[in-house]
């Protein structure tokens, strides 16, 4: 196995609703890229959520909707980072979920859901974190990407 590139990243609201494009050069064809792609925490401590979700109701739901409604009925608030695959300009995919731990992998003719079968090529390659929701003070992330 081959280590390729590994990084992390120390994100905060300010870096929310971003795509933060990494972009890595494989030097040789391999069978399988592998990445192992992690953040936390996956959910926002209530104190940061609450105030967030308050501010939110008034642009979701009408005056008499909000009189039915307390703020803690959302309550878990989610933080949210999907990864996307590109080879090339070839768009591989992106598995959409709030599984805060992903290992995704693709080979010639299979791949883990969200990402289509490609070959593994030398060439550019780049992998995307879009970072849908980030309500946490400080959300670590990090992404690993290996070959065989």
């Amino acid at each position: 196995m081959t280590l390729i590139l590994t990084q992390q990243w120390r994100l905060s609201p300010q870096d929310e609703r971003r795509q933060l494009k990494v972009p890595f050069h494989l030097t040789r064809s391999y069978q399988e890229l592998r990445l192992a792609f992690s953040y936390t925490p996956s959910q926002v401590v209530p104190a940061e959520a609450l105030p967030v979700i308050m501010a939110a109701l008034p642009t979701a739901f009408t005056a008499t909707e909000r009189a039915k409604l307390q703020a803690a009925d959302f309550l878990p608030l989610d933080n949210l980072i999907t990864v996307s695959l590109a080879c090339g300009a070839d768009y591989l995919g992106c598995y959409h979920n709030k599984s805060a731990t992903q290992q995704l992998w693709v080979t010639g003719d299979q791949a883990s859901w969200g990402l289509l079968p490609h070959e593994i090529a030398a060439g550019p390659w780049e992998v995307q974190l879009s970072t849908h929701c980030l309500r946490s003070h400080l959300v670590e992330v990090n992404l690993r990407i290996e070959a065989i």
